[in-house]
Formats: structure tokens, sequence, C-alpha cells
């Protein structure tokens, strides 16, 4: 049985990409919501606009960190069966394309939960 390990790590990429652009939209909404909240101050309680839009934000990252973790596990999978066959894909690019993407995803988790502080600290 052959596996072409390139187009698994295209599919495990797309879909932890998918996962991301989810965590962005959740993002871009309790944005939304709380600048529309703010706006109509005089019919949502502040408290409770600035509630929603963390509770949304912090969930953003709850499901950012976990979709790093799910990546993780599924490239490493392929990274394992291509040591263990002796596939011919290149092994260090499975490596840089997956520290890159953990990497990136910490980050992105680190700055929902700054942004969170900041709502938190300034409103």
């Amino acid at each position: 049985m052959s596996i072409n390990y390139n187009e698994s790590l295209t599919n495990i990429v797309n879909a932890y990409v998918g996962k991301e652009s989810l965590c962005m939209l959740l993002l871009a909404s309790s944005i939304l919501f709380y600048d529309m909240a703010k706006k109509h101050y005089d019919q949502i309680p502040r408290s409770y606009a600035l509630a929603i839009a963390i509770l949304l934000i912090l969930y953003s990252a709850i499901l950012g960190v976990h979709s790093g973790f799910e990546f993780s596990v599924a490239i490493n999978d392929v990274i394992s069966k291509c040591k263990k066959y002796k596939c011919d894909a290149n092994l260090i690019h499975f490596e840089r394309v997956k520290n890159f993407y953990v990497y990136m995803g910490v980050i992105y988790a680190l700055i929902l939960i700054f942004i969170s502080y900041v709502l938190i600290r300034f409103d």
C-alpha cells in the first residue's frame, strides 16, 4: 500500500487552517458584537456585552489551542509512519511545517488572551 505523504501533509494543514479560520471568525464576531453593544449602551448593559465578547474570545483561544494539538498529533503520526516505512518525503520539511504552524497557533492564542486582558483592563 502506497501512501502519498505530501498529500497527507496538505490535508492536515488544510484542516488546521480551516479551524484557525473559525477562530478568527469568532474573534471578529466578538469584536463586532462588543462594538455594536457599546453603540447601543442604553439597551445592552456594558458588563454583559464585555462578558459575552470575552467569552467568545476565550472560546476562540481554547479552540485554537485544541486544533493546534490535533494538528501536532496528526502531523507527528505522518512523520512517524514516514520514518517507519522509509518514505521519499522530506522529513525536515514536515518538521518545519509542523513547527511553523504550532508556533503561529500559540502566538495567535496568546494574542487572543491579550485582547481579552485589554478589554477587561481598559473598559
